[in-house]
């Protein structure tokens, strides 16, 4: 029980239903955004 607890909080596992769950894409700004404006993200500015 411990280790899928630690796999849960590590994110090596998850539960599609959980209202937390969010898949890594969906986190992660898209690629082409993170290449076009890196400067700015990194900034901190809007």
């Amino acid at each position: 029980m411990m280790a899928m607890r630690k796999a849960l909080r590590g994110g090596s596992v998850w539960l599609d239903h959980s209202a937390s769950f969010r898949d890594r894409d969906r986190m992660l700004i898209p690629l082409e955004e993170w290449k076009l404006h890196r400067d700015h993200h990194i900034a901190g500015t809007h």
